[in-house]
């Protein structure tokens, strides 16, 4: 991401264009890739696998892309932040035991 900064500026769109009002055929086409879910599925994995800890994989997964997208709408505005070590990032999912 630090050497194509484009990113930081494609999660702030992809992030507006999913909300309501936006022009629909951009919508729809955001909307068709349901990373929540494709990504609550690995966590699933990873939670029978004793890697990630127990609780909703949705909303797990729904946790874990929202910091991401707020790191990278941060960094878009701020071009002095550091990105944070994405250990983290994934320590939020981690089972400690």
């Amino acid at each position: 991401m630090m050497s194509q900064p484009w990113v930081f500026q494609m999660f702030v769109l992809m992030g507006q264009v999913r909300r309501v009002g936006m022009p629909e055929e951009a919508r729809k086409l955001a909307l068709s890739v349901d990373q929540i879910e494709f990504s609550a599925e690995v966590i699933r994995q990873g939670q029978e696998q004793g890697i990630f800890h127990e609780g909703d994989p949705r909303l797990l997964s729904t946790m874990f892309w929202a910091t991401v997208q707020g790191i990278m709408e941060e960094m878009a505005v701020d071009e002095s932040m550091e990105a944070p070590d994405p250990a983290w990032i994934v320590a939020m999912l981690k089972n400690d035991r």
